[in-house]
């Protein structure tokens, strides 16, 4: 595994649209930790990546309630999937568990296991 996720800091700019707060604004993107904030209507989905540590956090609010949030570290990846109609942060827990985050052209998040049976 490489260090760091694959995620590069111009496509998650590109996917939550706005510049991210850095909280060590003289540190480089990917040795700092990064939050991105991005609102559609009633919702706001708060977004922070340690690129170098493959650490996040995942924050949905709902008419300014906090309604969801997951937290993880060293993660196997972080990566946009782009697919027909849209793209999608993708955070890979392991092989058989990721989560997914669109947020066009609604916001949705998916938990994903997947379960092999080698019978």
């Amino acid at each position: 595994m490489a260090d760091g996720i694959s995620a590069q800091d111009w496509e998650l700019l590109g996917f939550f649209e706005c510049e991210p707060v850095l909280l060590e604004p003289n540190e480089t993107w990917w040795g700092n930790t990064a939050t991105y904030e991005y609102r559609s209507g009633n919702q706001r989905v708060v977004f922070s990546v340690s690129p170098a540590y493959r650490d996040f956090t995942f924050e949905l609010h709902v008419d300014g309630r906090l309604v969801f949030i997951v937290s993880a570290l060293s993660v196997l990846d972080i990566r946009i999937s782009r697919f027909a109609d849209g793209e999608a942060v993708e955070i890979l827990y392991s092989d058989s568990q990721r989560m997914t985050l669109q947020l066009r052209p609604e916001i949705q998040v998916r938990q994903i296991h997947q379960f092999w049976d080698d019978n």
